[in-house]
């Protein structure tokens, strides 16, 4: 969320209203230009993603198992409308993730040490790599616990860090929204953002 929020800063990425087929060239038109990136953001792109049930062809264990990740995420079918459920999947992060490398040019895990890890001090980072060159996404970065603080640090902070403005105010704000309610299938939050859980007080 953070990196696309950075994307979108350096003109890379044009919005999250974006289709995502504007960033995965050669993404099959067959409902998933609808998504948007947004939708990825959110966790409702609508791809039958599930990583609670094995019988679902987009779910993690179906990535993991993969000698092409991009390949395998095409072909995972739409379930229901772009926009519509909840839906935590690590498919929709690592397509968000891919968007991000495409519109960049770059290695996630570059263009992260480059646009956020060094100018938070983070210096020893280790994310997983995956076929065909590929950043995962979605988990699997190893940094220790200070540095996810200093992560944390960072949002508290507005998007600052030691006076320097890395993410705009109106990023945190739209990633932070309690913009999709989850408390029907979720016990520990109440909403979803850009990526972020937050719970009512």
């Amino acid at each position: 969320s953070l990196l696309m929020g950075i994307a979108i800063q350096k003109g890379l990425v044009h919005g999250v209203n974006d289709s995502i087929s504007l960033y995965l060239p050669g993404l099959p038109k067959d409902g998933k230009e609808k998504i948007t990136i947004k939708d990825l953001l959110n966790m409702r792109s609508g791809l039958d993603a599930d990583d609670e049930d094995p019988a679902s062809p987009g779910n993690e264990n179906t990535l993991d198992n993969s000698s092409d990740w991009i390949r395998t995420a095409y072909a995972v079918p739409l379930k229901r409308p772009p926009g519509t459920r909840y839906l935590y999947c690590s498919l929709n992060a690592f397509l968000a993730g891919a968007i991000i490398e495409n519109a960049s040019g770059m290695p996630l895990d570059q263009f992260a040490k480059t646009n956020l890890f060094e100018p938070l001090g983070i210096q020893k980072f280790s994310w997983r790599h995956v076929p065909i060159n590929r950043t995962t996404g979605q988990g699997n970065l190893s940094i220790t616990t200070r540095d996810a603080a200093a992560i944390g640090e960072l949002v508290l902070n507005d998007g600052v860090v030691s006076g320097r403005r890395i993410l705009s105010h109106e990023w945190i704000a739209q990633s932070l929204a309690s913009e999709v309610a989850i408390s029907d299938s979720d016990p520990y939050a109440d909403f979803y953002g850009y990526m972020w859980y937050t719970k009512a007080e």
